[in-house]
């Protein structure tokens, strides 16, 4: 905990140059929550959006500052994800680090004093890798993958998002998930107190949430929360 006696002790606080690392949807040590509907890209722009940082290259016209990028990918195995790259044109060539897993995890295991030998030995390989790369950015693909049973616990993204800050203090954590199913009543309405599967508090206890959104054959980046930004766009997205 840090504590000021005297509040304008923080405006003297050291900060970067510029506090995004995608603007304005990602901010440096933020947790970002980007959710949709499955089959909507979510997972391509993700792959963009971490290509982007890496290289500090700009990504559909918008600002980009260079930082480490950690992408796990716990939703596809090495071979899909690798036939999926191939089959781009032309090819996806990340530089990215990634690391796959092809078994769920328990996240909230990295809490605790007494993890299981498997948790054990992933803490320790994923904190000596941030270690040695100090990450801005670590993508989770996909949130449902590093958590086991009931989402919507009362107090549940917290001790989640507090995890993974744990293992990579300093980095932005952008969690991918999937939205939830409106009725056939409501196709084409997403109501965004009910849009992600699980408690709605993943998204309260996030800096930001970023919803895809399909209208048409057109796919929209929205732009939901923020505590960061003033402006709330909503922008068209590059095609996955």
């Amino acid at each position: 905990m840090q504590i000021f006696e005297n509040a304008s002790d923080v405006l003297a606080l050291p900060r970067p140059d510029n506090i995004f690392l995608l603007e304005p949807y990602i901010p440096r040590d933020c947790i970002v929550m980007l959710y949709g509907y499955a089959g909507l890209g979510k997972t391509a722009v993700s792959w963009a959006m971490a290509q982007a940082i890496q290289c500090g290259k700009s990504v559909w016209g918008l600002p980009v500052s260079q930082a480490n990028v950690l992408y796990m990918e716990l939703d596809m195995p090495v071979m899909i994800t690798q036939e999926r790259w191939l089959s781009r044109d032309p090819p996806f060539q990340p530089s990215f680090t990634v690391a796959f897993e092809e078994t769920s995890l328990d996240c909230l295991q990295f809490l605790s004093s007494y993890p299981d030998e498997r948790h054990r030995g992933l803490r320790d390989l994923l904190q000596k890798l941030h270690v040695r790369h100090q990450f801005g950015l670590v993508v989770v693909d996909a949130l449902r993958e590093v958590v086991q049973g009931d989402l919507s616990l009362s107090g549940l993204p917290r001790r989640v998002y507090d995890a993974f800050k744990v293992i990579f203090p300093g980095a932005t954590i952008l969690f991918i998930h999937h939205e939830r199913k409106m009725s056939q009543g409501l196709v084409g309405y997403t109501d965004p107190k009910q849009s992600a599967a699980g408690s709605m508090e993943f998204i309260n206890v996030a800096q930001v949430a970023l919803q895809f959104i399909k209208r048409g054959r057109e796919t929209f980046l929205g732009h939901r929360k923020t505590q960061v930004s003033t402006d709330f766009p909503v922008i068209e997205s590059a095609e996955p």
